[in-house]
This record gives structure tokens, C-alpha cells and sequence, in this order.
């Protein structure tokens, strides 16, 4: 008889994933209670998880509004009538709001609430990532059951609530764009795997219309469905046949949101940079994410343009990136309980990360945001089969080798939080990390001058028009800092 078929739970409920990996990890363990096991259990990982995210992101409170900062919110009129709800759900075209009515409301309400006041943007952008946290802890801890799942479901949720590729999404406001769309995504897939399937429609919905990437959701909860429910497939498909189908369906709204070409500007073909270029370049920021996803260095705002890369130059990353995709495909087919985190990955990047061009920005950290999920479930659940230890022993080698990770990502996101509460510093990191890069220069001129060190402004200036004589707005804003006489004809 098939496997799938000599089990039948309810629909409602995911397999545990005992016997997927070690059965060291998963039977028979006996570890001594503590906060993530006994019949209180689900309230510590909770406020734990809040309180150390709230701690972390602390002093962006105090941060301003930088780069498209000024466009998204600053120049929006759209979120200035909160009443008048047709404006706000239609924001102005080519701007980093433009097709993303959901996230346009989000800062219409804080407008309203707040005006200009920057706090009350951090703060809904620092509760909006302590959800995602959350919510990724409430999907771990379903799908890998019992006592040690529990533990691997708070210390994946904490890694990637502390990793500092996360930090873009938290301290730059605008990029809330990704930090909600992630938190409808993995709304979807928690009120999913509860069978709440009306909920999980809506909330597909209305990440439809946050940011593009959420494309993928409906597939990735089939694909959920197909790897974990121990029951055959047939009957999954009928069973859950309304909601997929009320899923898919979410894909007319972001039809419907893309058929006006809202980001045509900065989107698609025709803008300068090829399939075969923008492919060459994307192999090279993906391995470069991955890279960054063990450690993740400097704070890089902007990565700047597409270069014209060579096969040979982006050889050795498709080379890793094509293992990897192998790979990936492989432990879907033979162990698609270990291959969905990692397709996960690969499925969330796709649609900033495929050979469609977007020919202002070759790369970004927060595109990671909720792709980031993946990796780290996989590197905590490797993390704990490989704890082959005695009773407290083991439990105690777990919590220490979480709490160190935890640590170490923690000062780092600390550290490029501070950052984003002076932009000479943030930029001077980008253009440190990304030396051609004409638009960090001019973006550090902007804030140098905003400090008063116009002479230095200057310098950057030219430095940009060196780079790209033709950038009108460099030359633009040298123009205007000779005109007043305030750079000294430098």
C-alpha cells in the first residue's frame, strides 16, 4: 500500500515531520522542561520574540526619511485625504508606491495619525516585522511538532527576526513594501495549514496588492500541502480544490493592479538592459545573498545598475547557482519535507531574480526579506540533528549555539539600525561597498549638504559625474551648490 495512504489525518492538520530527518532529533528524547515546553508554553516564545525585536529596533524610532522616503511619503499627496479612499488606493504611477494600494493605506494611516513625524512610520514597520516573526513561528511550530519542534520553531523565528539582511525592510520606511507583502504571504500559509481557508484567500488578496513578489504564494501552498500532509494526494487536491482555486484567483487582482504598467519606468524590457544581461547579473546577487545570508557585512542601500557582465565573469556563480537549483529539485522529488525551505528560497526571489529586468537596481537586501525564511529553517533544523548529545546535555549545546547565532546577529543588526539614524554614514557605506556606484554618490552629496559640509557635497558630485557625466541630477544639484556660492567655485 502507498505510505501517503496508510494515514488519514484531518485535512486541517499538517504530518509531524518525525522520522524526516535524525531519529535522534525526533524519538524518544527526553529533555528536562523548560520555557518552550509544558502547558504555558506558547505564551514565552511570543513575548520573548517581541521583546527582543522591540529592543533591537529601538533607536530607528528616531530615525528620519531617506532616499525614496521623499517620493513614497514626503511628496505623496495621495496620502494626505485619508477619506478620500479612491486617491489613496490609486497612488501616483512610477513611484515606489504605485500599484501597491495595501501598503499606500498603511501610510495614509500614518499620516493621519502623525503627519510627517518619522516615529509613527518606524513604529508600524517594527510591529509589522515582529509579526512576520511570529507568524514564522506559528508555521514552524505546526509543521515540526512535539517539544523539539517547538524549540526549532523559536530559534528559526529569532534568527531571522535578528539577521541583519533584515534591517532594510525595518528601518527604511518605504520598504515596509516588503515586510508587509511578507506578512499577508505568510498569513496565507498559517490560516492554510489551520484550514481557515477564507481567511487565507483574503489575506492572498490583499498581498497581491502590497508588492508584486506575493505571485507565488497560492503555489507555495500547494507545494506546502504536497510536501507535508500525509494523506494522498488525490484526496488533498479534492478536499482543498476550493481553496486553491480561491487562491488562484488572487492572481486577477494583481492582473488587474499590473495591467496599467505602474512601474513601467523602472520594470520590463525596453529600459536599457537585455534578458540575457539582467540573467547574468542576477546569478551573481543571488550567490551573493546566500553569501550574505552567513554573514551579511556592511549595510549596502544601493547596489546600484546592472554592469555588462561577460558569461565568464557570472560562470562561477551560475555554476553554484545551478547546484543549488539542482539540488533544491532533488530533495523535492526524494525528500520534499527538507526541499520546500529550500525551494522556499528560490521561490520567493524569482520574480525580482529572473531574467525581467529591473534597470535602476541590479540588487537589493530587503528582495531577502521573507526569502530568508527558508535558509534559516534549514540551518536550524541541520544545527539540531547535528547536537548528537545526552539529555541535558544536548539541550543545553542547543541553547547555547542559538543564543551565540543570536548574539552575533543581533550587534550587527544593532549596529546598521544606528546607521539609518545618520544618512551621511549610510551612505558612505554604500559607497564604500559599491565604489562606481554614480547614485550613492549623489545621494551622499545630498545628505552632506543637508549637514552643512557643502564643500565635501561637491566633491562627491563630481565624483558621481566622473562616474556617469550624464547624470542629470548630479549635475543638477552641482549646479545649484555653485550657484549659491556656498562650495567656493570648487
Amino acid at each position: 500500500m502507498n505510505q501517503r495512504a496508510r494515514s488519514r489525518q484531518p485535512i486541517g492538520e499538517p504530518k509531524n515531520l518525525r522520522g524526516c530527518f535524525s531519529r535522534r532529533v525526533f524519538l524518544n528524547v527526553k529533555t528536562p522542561a523548560n520555557i518552550f515546553h509544558g502547558r504555558r508554553a506558547g505564551a514565552w516564545p511570543v513575548f520573548l520574540l517581541a521583546a527582543i525585536g522591540c529592543a533591537l529596533y529601538a533607536g530607528t524610532l528616531t530615525a528620519g526619511f531617506i532616499y525614496d522616503d521623499a517620493a513614497a511619503i514626503v511628496d505623496n499627496a495621495s496620502i494626505r485625504t485619508p477619506g478620500d479612499l479612491a486617491g489613496v488606493l490609486g497612488p501616483p504611477r512610477n513611484t515606489p508606491m504605485a500599484g501597491r494600494p495595501v501598503v499606500n493605506l498603511t501610510l495614509a494611516v500614518n499620516h493621519a495619525a502623525g503627519g510627517l513625524d518619522a516615529r509613527g512610520y518606524h513604529a508600524f514597520n517594527i510591529a509589522v516585522h515582529l509579526c512576520c516573526s511570529l507568524l514564522l513561528y506559528g508555521i514552524v511550530r505546526r509543521t515540526l511538532r512535539g517539544r523539539e519542534g517547538r524549540a526549532m520553531a523559536f530559534a528559526a523565528a529569532l534568527l531571522w527576526m535578528v539577521h541583519p539582511l533584515q534591517s532594510e525592510c525595518v528601518a527604511y520606511v518605504t520598504q515596509r513594501t516588503g515586510s508587509v507583502m511578507a506578512l499577508f504571504f505568510l498569513l496565507t500559509l498559517y490560516c492554510a495549514i489551520r484550514g481557515w481557508s477564507a481567511a487565507a484567500i483574503v489575506a492572498c488578496a490583499l498581498g497581491m496588492a502590497s508588492k508584486e513578489s506575493m505571485v507565488t504564494a497560492p503555489l507555495m501552498v500547494v507545494l506546502y500541502d504536497w510536501a507535508y500532509r500525509d494523506e494522498p494526494w488525490r484526496d488533498v487536491l479534492r478536499r482543498r480544490r476550493g481553496l486553491y482555486a480561491g487562491l488562484g484567483a488572487t492572481w486577477l487582482v494583481l492582473l488587474a493592479l499590473m495591467a496599467g504598467g505602474p512601474r513601467s519606468a523602472t520594470v520590463g524590457f525596453g529600459l536599457g538592459v537585455s534578458a540575457w544581461q539582467y540573467g547574468l547579473n542576477q546569478c551573481v546577487a543571488v550567490v551573493g545573498y546566500l553569501r550574505r545570508a552567513v554573514w551579511p557585512g556592511p549595510v549596502i542601500l544601493d547596489y546600484g545598475f546592472p554592469r555588462p557582465l561577460t558569461v565568464l565573469d557570472a560562470a562561477p556563480s551560475a555554476v553554484i547557482l545551478l547546484a543549488l537549483l539542482a539540488g533544491t529539485a532533488w530533495l523535492l522529488l526524494r525528500r520534499p519535507r527538507l526541499g520546500y525551505p529550500a525551494a522556499w528560497f528560490f521561490a520567493i526571489l524569482g520574480p525580482t531574480s529572473s531574467i525581467v529586468p529591473i534597470a535602476t537596481e541590479v540588487a537589493a537586501d530587503r528582495r531577502v526579506y521573507l526569502a530568508l525564511a527558508g535558509p534559516v529553517v534549514l540551518a536550524v533544523v541541520a544545527g539540531f540533528a547535528m547536537t548528537r548529545l545526552p539529555g541535558r546535555a544536548r539541550t543545553r549545546a542547543r541553547f547555547a549555539m542559538v543564543t551565540a547565532a543570536a548574539l552575533a546577529l543581533g550587534v550587527a543588526t544593532w549596529h546598521r539600525a544606528e546607521s539609518y539614524r545618520d544618512p551621511v554614514e549610510l551612505w558612505e557605506r554604500s559607497v564604500r561597498a559599491v565604489p562606481g556606484n554614480h547614485r550613492a554618490l549623489t545621494n551622499l552629496a545630498t545628505a552632506l549638504a543637508a549637514r552643512g559640509d557643502v564643500e565635501q557635497a561637491a566633491v562627491r558630485l563630481r565624483q558621481a559625474l566622473e562616474i556617469e557625466p550624464a547624470s542629470s541630477v548630479a549635475a543638477a544639484n552641482l549646479e545649484a551648490l555653485l550657484a549659491t556660492g556656498a562650495a567656493g567655485g570648487r
